[in-house]
């Protein structure tokens, strides 16, 4: 027998979740080309770039504050932090007020790495989205800020 299946929408295209997945796909996809260019991934380029801003405009993160703030699980975000130490563009330091955790910095190489990675990531980003108006923009980044904890 035929198993008659309900669809809430007339076409994928008129479910947002499948719009939203759609534009991620296309976007990330670009991004990973970038990203190939210097040698990281996507979740390695998220990790580098928080600890850059951590260490600008705050303080030297832990792994922990790196996790929450990207919202990268502990494990991965560990397994990610490995990763950049063995391309020479982070280290940890033992944090002074938990002997347990450690802090995370930029090296000099690093340093170069997030800007040259960053300054392409800004290149791509803003051909991908020269399509909206400034409304469009700032009606996205509304919409974004609403589901970010």
């Amino acid at each position: 027998m035929k198993q008659e299946i309900v669809f809430n929408f007339s076409s994928p295209e008129s479910s947002h979740g499948f719009l939203l997945y759609k534009v991620y796909a296309t976007w990330e996809g670009g991004i990973k080309n970038v990203l190939k260019k210097h040698n990281l991934t996507h979740p390695q380029f998220v990790i580098l770039t928080t600890t850059a801003w951590f260490v600008t405009f705050e303080e030297a993160p832990t792994q922990k504050a790196l996790s929450e703030k990207t919202g990268i699980d502990v494990m991965t975000t560990s397994v990610i932090i490995q990763s950049l130490i063995k391309k020479w563009y982070i280290q940890r330091t033992p944090a002074t007020e938990d002997k347990r955790a450690y802090k995370i910095s930029l090296t000099e190489i690093g340093k170069k790495k997030v800007q040259e990675s960053m300054d392409a990531v800004d290149t791509y980003d803003k051909a991908f989205f020269s399509t909206l108006s400034e409304d469009e923009k700032h009606n996205l980044s509304t919409l974004f800020l609403k589901f970010i904890k």
